[in-house]
């Protein structure tokens, strides 16, 4: 993957876009898009460590010298690992961050495998429609917070896992909600049980 390449998926992954990139670098729209477009072919050195640090990775890794993207040494990050998990892994912060992506992960898959007793027993199946509902539902809520001002309460961006992990969340919560609902409201005479 070339340097143009890198910035472009790197801008992606970080879910910036090209204005917001422009206006980290100080520079035009166009000259982000330049970048990313291979037209301007040798960068200067000077150019690059500014987009690194916007793009939150290392000079290393856009110039393709490395294929890790993540800065271990950035203030934010190790900020954002400090306490006892940092310093389980003696302060070295890609085995702090991977156990903690590893644990981001197991969480998320709890919630979608969990099945709890009350819920599958006592409570009535949701129908297709009752699926839909919660399906365009939560859609709306995350669309919701996918703005800039809804997620602003926690004062950092989200990342993918965040992002799963709240999804998951709001979705079994909804889903036991309706079935609660259902059961509450249903008539006995209509119940299936």
């Amino acid at each position: 993957m070339s340097i143009h390449e890198r910035i472009k998926a790197r801008r992606k992954e970080c879910d910036l876009s090209v204005d917001d990139v422009a206006l980290e670098l100080g520079v035009s729209r166009a000259t982000v898009y330049r970048y990313e477009s291979a037209e301007i072919k040798n960068m200067g050195i000077d150019k690059i460590e500014p987009l690194a640090k916007v793009l939150k990775t290392t000079p290393e890794y856009l110039m393709g010298w490395v294929d890790d993207p993540v800065n271990y040494n950035d203030p934010e990050l190790i900020a954002d690992l400090q306490g006892p998990v940092l310093d389980h892994f003696d302060g070295d912060v890609k085995k702090a961050l991977e156990f903690r992506k590893a644990v981001d992960e197991d969480a998320i898959s709890d919630i979608r495998d969990k099945n709890i007793k009350t819920s599958n027993k006592t409570l009535p199946p949701l129908t297709s429609k009752d699926e839909r509902e919660i399906a365009k539902d939560l859609e709306a809520m995350l669309a919701a917070l996918d703005d800039k001002s809804g997620m602003a309460a926690f004062n950092d961006p989200e990342d993918e896992e965040d992002k799963e992990l709240l999804r998951a969340s709001l979705e079994y919560s909804m889903r036991l909600a309706k079935q609660m609902a259902k059961k509450k409201f249903t008539p006995k005479k209509y119940r299936k049980e």
